[in-house]
């Protein structure tokens, strides 16, 4: 199954312009919460569909968002975004192959696991 690579447009910095068409784009109401953004509470911009996953800086993908809800949505966003490339890596095959875990059956006959043993106690502490 091949796929097409996904094009990952850079970061943009959005000035003071940028921000207020957006707002107004919006009517001030936060794209995550759904709530109106009152006047000196503290919102970014947020991309729909993050970056990473595919999406643009495009007015279409960007919406305003409360810094609380926006940072929840991000730290979703990052998981999302790290399966997509676990993902990808199996498809290419590309990903670092694991080393299995000693089951009880493979670990040597006659050979004990050795504990780390257990730090001693001065003898005026008992």
């Amino acid at each position: 199954m091949n796929r097409e690579p996904v094009e990952i447009h850079p970061r943009k910095s959005f000035s003071a312009k940028d921000r207020a068409r957006i707002f107004a784009q919006h009517d001030g109401i936060c794209g995550i919460s759904k709530r109106k953004i009152q006047a000196g509470e503290a919102w970014e911009i947020e991309h729909r569909i993050a970056l990473a996953l595919g999406g643009t800086n495009d007015d279409e993908n960007l919406y305003p968002a409360l810094v609380e809800p926006h940072k929840g949505k991000t730290r979703n966003d990052k998981g999302v975004i790290a399966k997509c490339r676990r993902i990808e890596a199996r498809l290419n095959g590309t990903r670092r192959e694991r080393k299995p875990i000693p089951s009880r059956n493979e670990w040597p006959k006659g050979q004990k696991l050795q504990s780390r043993g257990f730090q001693k106690k001065p003898k005026g502490d008992r």
